[in-house]
Formats: structure tokens, sequence, C-alpha cells
């Protein structure tokens, strides 16, 4: 069985609207090579299935870049309008949506494959689905094979799509065995049933599943092959202009991950079920050295849950790739538990140059009530000082709109955020969203989730919910739009500077990363193709 992996592509505003200049336009955005499908690929090579992957998503975003003609262009934005989306959905006809999936299937290959597996990223516009719909019908009327979705999806929008009958199978969570039992399974002409953890539309039209275990145990992460996708594109020539002194570096950076769930139990999270796994340190720097070799690139994207699930994991882990000579640089999360000044150092030393913390909350009262383990705020501040003295970049999580969070808890929040600001480069300010243990148990925590019906896409980032013995939904959302937007005016607009002790390469590294700041330093950039 010969197997097609895409990465489908959506409408981004920021990245399609029309740009004064170059430094605008690729400023907004950094692509990386998609993790989930290149961990798919590995997997499904294992187990001896010939797998061709690609990415979409910037493969359109070089076609227009490169394509001077606006005639020839993809346009993505015509799959963003709801309606039109719905309706197309509904009639499965469109003819400007199918001919700018043809344009977009012209991308890669895709004759000659038994099964399409699209991972889709986000599905907070119609565009996500229409386009992924609109490459499924494509594919469908020409090969007529099984087409299955994954990825970022949520549940009520891969309904709606699995009722068009344009796409075959849903596989949810962590589905790399799902996908490769579905597969096995399609190959030897098994019965559906046989198949657990799938979703499938039956004869009636109505969404069913295969049995599907209600908790699932987190496995060690398997090494990824980024081998098939345009690694070329994710990592352009670029020239850094840095105090008046020009730097040419071709930046290829690596998504990988190596801590899987969390060893703590906030209730709002879900990487706090289903335990923990973890790679050996040793492991680790093995595939760090590959990747290295094989991938002629020194950066990475650690995607950890925390870089130190224990002291004494990340102790381990950093003596091992100090230890293994490895010029690498990576930004990873990381938890105020567990760490030290010493270990703080040593994480430099082994390559550390973007550290996200967790806080999420300034208020003690909100913390105990989603069961966050901190240590006191006096020591926070210590660690964030000292990482910051290191030349590491400290970057802050914050979630605001807990149930029954009030005005005083956010003020608590501020009041911390602006005593730490001269530390602390950037916030990332999240709304809450139950999920983990408030999501599957929300009584316990006094709140009530509300329905949400099939649809195209889930607008707003939500999932809505009351306050049992508090505000109603509609009170409740503006409350959070407003803690949001509080907090965003009181921390202002992220910074991009040398922090002390910071080398140059690492300094180029973080600009890469952090590109969506080509606004507020002037660079200078240049592509070759």
């Amino acid at each position: 069985m010969k197997i097609k992996l895409l990465q489908t592509p959506r409408y981004e505003a920021h990245l399609y609207e029309k740009k004064d200049n170059i430094d605008e336009k690729l400023g907004h955005t950094t692509f990386f090579p998609p993790l989930g499908i290149a961990t798919l690929t590995a997997h499904l090579k294992k187990h001896g299935f010939s797998v061709n992957q690609d990415d979409l998503c910037i493969k359109v975003f070089h076609h227009n870049y490169k394509e001077k003609d606006p005639k020839k262009h993809i346009n993505l934005k015509i799959f963003n309008d709801e309606k039109r989306a719905q309706k197309f959905i509904n009639l499965k006809k469109d003819e400007e949506f199918e001919l700018m999936g043809e344009k977009i299937l012209k991308l890669t290959k895709h004759k000659g494959f038994d099964i399409f597996g699209f991972s889709l990223s986000e599905t907070y516009t119609p565009s996500t689905a229409a386009v992924a719909l609109t490459l499924a019908k494509l594919l469908k009327e020409k090969y007529d094979v099984p087409i299955v979705i994954g990825g970022n999806v949520h549940f009520e929008v891969a309904e709606t799509m699995l009722k068009t009958r344009l796409v075959d199978y849903l596989v949810c969570g962590e589905g790399i065995d799902i996908f490769l039992n579905l597969c096995k399974n399609l190959e030897e002409g098994m019965p559906l049933e046989k198949t657990q953890g799938i979703f499938f539309l039956d004869k009636k039209g109505k969404v069913r599943s295969t049995d599907f275990p209600k908790f699932l145990k987190k496995r060690v992460p398997i090494r990824p092959c980024f081998d098939g996708l345009p690694l070329d594109l994710y990592a352009p020539v670029v020239m850094f202009d840095v105090d008046g002194v020009k730097y040419i570096r071709k930046i290829l950076i690596l998504p990988y991950i190596f801590v899987n769930g969390c060893p703590n139990s906030c209730a709002y999270c879900p990487d706090a079920i289903g335990g923990c796994a973890i790679k050996k340190p040793e492991e680790v720097v093995e595939d760090l050295k590959f990747f290295s070799k094989r991938y002629k690139t020194k950066y990475f994207f650690f995607i950890n849950t925390e870089i130190n699930p224990t002291y004494e994991y990340a102790n381990r882990l950093a003596d091992e790739i100090i230890k293994s000579d490895l010029e690498i640089y990576w930004s990873d999360c990381i938890t105020f538990l567990d760490i030290s000044k010493k270990l703080l150092k040593k994480l430099k030393e082994a390559g550390a140059s973007i550290l996200v913390w967790g806080l999420e909350s300034g208020s003690r009262r909100i913390l105990k009530f989603v069961q966050k383990p901190l240590p006191s705020f006096k020591y926070i501040e210590k660690i964030l000082k000292k990482s910051y003295e290191l030349g590491i970049r400290n970057e802050l999580d914050i979630i605001c709109g807990f149930p029954y969070e009030r005005e005083k808890d956010i003020n608590l929040t501020i009041k911390f955020l602006l005593k730490v600001k001269k530390y602390v480069l950037q916030y990332h300010v999240s709304k809450f969203r139950p999920a983990g243990k408030m999501g599957l148990f929300p009584e316990r925590y006094g709140i009530k989730l509300l329905e949400l019906k099939p649809s195209t896409h889930r607008p707003g980032h939500t999932i809505p919910f009351e306050e049992i013995k508090g505000l109603k939904w509609q009170e409740k959302m503006k409350q959070i739009d407003n803690f949001y937007e509080k907090i965003q005016r009181a921390v202002g607009l992220p910074r991009m500077e040398k922090t002390p002790s910071m080398d140059i390469e690492r300094f180029l590294f973080i600009r890469r990363l952090r590109c969506e700041f080509h606004q507020l330093v002037r660079d200078e950039l240049v592509i070759k193709y």
C-alpha cells in the first residue's frame, strides 16, 4: 500500500493580505516542517509501508510569493467565506474552489497512492475544512481512494466533514498507531470495526466510532522523519543587520518532542491526563546528532510540555548534550518547579536560547483552584532574573478568564508581570478554554459546558461554558475579552533585544524564530530560490 500524507493549507490574513515589502510579508510567520506527519511517516515506514509526505501550507505560500502574475496566485481567501464554504459542503460544487484546488494539487505528487492522509492545522477558520474538502473531492473523483483526516481538528468540524462523504475517516488524538492499524486493515480487507479509535459515517448518514479508550496512555515520542518535505523552503538564506554588522545564515529550525505529557496535575491542561512518557537523555542526544548531520542544522524548536519534568532529568539531559559537543540552539517550555540557578546555567551551556515559562496567573487563589503548583513569586522573580542575565530569552505563558476569576485576580497577575517585565521579553496571553480534567469533569470545578453543533469551523478559539454559581456564557465571554485586553495593554509589545551574555549566533536564531519582530527591529531579509 502506498500512502500520501499532506499538511493541508488554510487562509491566514497576516500571510496573504498585501504587504508593503518582503520584510513585512515574511516577518509575520515562521514555518516549521510539520512534526505530526513527519512522525507518522517514520512510524509507517518502520512497519514497511511506502510513504510520501508533503507540506502544502509552505508550498502555497512560496508559490504566491514567487509568482508575479496575480492571476496565477492560489487564492485561499475564497475558502474563508463561511456561507460559501457551507454551500460547497451542501452542494459539493464550486467551480472557483475546484480551480484553486487543482492549482494546489499541482504543487505535489498525487498519482498512484492507495490512501491519502490529511493533517489539518487548527479548524478556527472555515478555510481549513473548505480547502481539505475541496482537495478530497478532486482526489476522490480522480482516484476513488480513502481520505483520512487528523491533526488539530475539532470534532464538530470533523463531524461536518464526515457527513459530506468526501472524507472517509477521522483519526483522533495521538493517532499514529490508529492510522497504522487502519492502513493494515484496509490493505487486508478487514471489517471497519477491527480498527479502534476511528470515526466514520455509516450507511444511514450517522457519525459513528469504533471502540475508543477514554484515557490514552502517553507513549514515548519516536524520532520523526523529515525526508521528502521541502526543507529548503523552511530555511531561506537570511541576512541580518545587527548593530551595523551583516550576518548571513541559512537557518533551518526543526521541531522535536521528547517529553510527552506532564507529571503535574493542573486541572485545565490536557497534558496532565494519561501520564508522562519521556525519552532517555542518551536517546535524545542520538536523535539530535542524527538531525544535525542528515538535515545540516543546529537549530531546534522543542515542543515538550516542559524540558524539566524532573530536576534530575533536565540535569542529565544538559550533561549529555554538553558531553556530546553538540553545538545546538533550542527553544522549549519550562516549569518553575524543579529548577535552580545552577541548572539554568547548565541548560544555557547546552543550547537553551528561549525558555517559555508557565505562570498562568499571579493570583494564588486561582492557582490553587486550578491545581497548578508553583514556588513563591519571590523565587520565580529570582529565577527569571538569573535566566535573563545568562542571556536566555524569557517568555511567560498567561491564561485569563479562568472560572470564577475576578478583577482582583487579574490585577494581581498584572502587578507581578510588571514587576518582572525587565526580565521577560514576550508574554503569551491565552483565553481560558475548558480542557483536561476541567473538560472531562466540569461539574467538579463549578462549570457547565455548552453544546457545540456541527460547523465548518470553531470561531473565536472558544469552548463555551458557564459558571454554575456565577456568570452565564455571554457575560463570561465579555469578561474574558476584557481581561485579555487589560493584560495586553499592561505588558505592551514584545521586545527583541540582545540580553546580557547572549552570543550572536543565539541572537540570530532567536530573530529567525521570532521573526514577527521584523516590524519592531530593522532587518534586511534576502531570499534566494
